[in-house]
């Protein structure tokens, strides 16, 4: 009987090992995974918030609006983006390491800063298309306005 008690506490323990380190293989997938998604992310913010702001330029000059405080605090707020995006980028270095030793409390402390860089990069990327979709409603009322003052065209 304390033999089969024995075998059952170390049979125990190195299920409990095991389990353990399937966690943290889980872990470590979980956190390549979203590197890669924030990677991606990461790669395609800079064109976005570009294009949004020639974008908004374009718009502002053709209806008036170049050297309004509306647009200059639209490009506060763009610069401010763009110092969030160097701060997204860093945070991004930190974690992008070789999470190979790391234990379970490590990776869980990892995934959570991750999960914040991606949350900072997804609100931006959703700000810059909600930008571009407004352009594009205002440059329909530009071309709308121009075609009620000229008339009907032939």
């Amino acid at each position: 009987g304390s033999v089969t008690g024995i075998a059952g506490a170390i049979m125990g323990y190195v299920s409990y090992r095991r389990s353990e380190q399937l966690k943290a293989l889980d872990l470590r997938i979980e956190l390549r995974k979203s590197l890669s998604d924030l990677f991606d992310e990461l790669q395609e913010l800079p064109n976005l918030i570009d294009h949004a702001k020639k974008s908004r330029i374009a718009v502002a000059a053709a209806s008036g609006r170049t050297g309004s405080g509306v647009m200059q605090h639209w490009l506060a707020q763009f610069e401010a983006d763009e110092k969030s995006i160097e701060s997204i980028d860093e945070g991004f270095a930190e974690l992008n390491v070789n999470h190979a030793a790391s234990d379970h409390a490590a990776l869980e402390t990892k995934l959570v800063e991750l999960h914040s860089l991606r949350a900072s990069s997804s609100r931006l990327r959703d700000k810059y298309e909600s930008c571009l979709a407004e352009d594009n409603k205002e440059r329909d009322h530009l071309r709308e306005d121009v075609r009620s003052r000229t008339g009907p065209t032939r």
